[in-house]
């Protein structure tokens, strides 16, 4: 459906995602060896959401650095459960999740939300609407079809995170909070 669409490229999402984490301060306490380990969810029954967990991981491994971390790691997660979640957060050692387009979506985010809270992991996605399920970043586009970073502030503080005011200045702040 509509609202569970991008409303900019993954290439685009990467960039923007990448200097944001600039900003945040919490995590950089949590990463001490520079290297941060992205957990990217995606649908197996969804062509769309296996294709966007390709892009993501590719354009992470395209990156040089994501934020001031020069040593980054993908790890591609197919959504089951959010005890499931728990564990290959714990087990791989992932310090951000980022969502892929889901088919179930509101259920599915509001679960993965709850387990990524429990472990104190940053969100974000590409699709804006998510942040209505509860999670914590993402990008729309305004009405002059520029990209927006859109911060849903309860939820990036009940991960734990803390963005630089300067950069909560320049973007949309929401908040939902199920």
């Amino acid at each position: 459906t509509k609202k569970d669409q991008m409303m900019v490229t993954v290439d685009l999402q990467m960039s923007m995602f990448s200097r944001v984490l600039r900003y945040e301060e919490n995590l950089k306490r949590r990463t001490p060896n520079d290297s941060l380990v992205v957990g990217i969810i995606y649908q197996g029954e969804s062509a769309q959401s296996i294709l966007v967990k390709e892009e993501v991981t590719a354009a992470i491994a395209d990156l040089a650095q994501i934020g001031d971390y020069t040593k980054v790691g993908a790890v591609p997660i197919r959504v089951s459960s959010a005890t499931d979640l728990v564990r290959e957060i714990d087990r791989h050692g992932i310090h951000i999740i980022y969502v892929a387009p889901l088919l179930e979506a509101k259920k599915d985010v509001e679960e993965i939300a709850r387990a990524t809270r429990s472990r104190k992991v940053l969100t974000m996605t590409g699709v804006p609407d998510y942040l209505k399920q509860g999670l914590a970043v993402s990008i729309e586009t305004t009405s002059s079809h520029r990209p927006m970073i859109i911060f849903n502030l309860p939820v990036v503080d009940a991960e734990g995170c803390s963005f630089q005011a300067h950069l909560l200045q320049k973007a949309t702040i929401v908040s939902y909070w199920e």
